[in-house]
């Protein structure tokens, strides 16, 4: 997995998983979750709404993140992504996420 950058913002509930030093060329948005894309189409920042509500991770873990890595993988019409927290407790949290494509995403 991919060491990433995190923010989590308890106040409008939002989770932000980045690559750092990464430009976002594009996104997608599917109701809470946006992806953000650079220019060869990798994946390189996850920004969830109501991940409490979204995956049932009360707020309380969430504020208790101390690190987080990102996968992804693209499987022909669909978008694969793995983003593994890390809690102050050394705890695993897996957040799956599948995102539908018409068309393989290629550069």
């Amino acid at each position: 997995m991919s060491k990433a950058k995190f923010i989590y913002d308890s106040e409008v509930d939002s989770l932000m998983v980045y690559k750092e030093k990464k430009r976002i060329y594009g996104n997608i948005s599917l109701g809470e979750i946006i992806v953000g894309f650079d220019a060869e189409y990798n994946i390189i920042s996850v920004e969830i709404l109501n991940p409490d509500i979204l995956f049932n991770i009360p707020k309380k873990v969430l504020e208790s993140i101390n690190s987080v890595s990102l996968e992804w993988q693209n499987r022909k019409s669909l978008i694969l992504i793995k983003i593994n927290l890390v809690l102050e407790n050394k705890e695993e949290i897996t957040i799956p996420i599948t995102l539908p494509v018409e068309k393989p995403l290629a550069a």
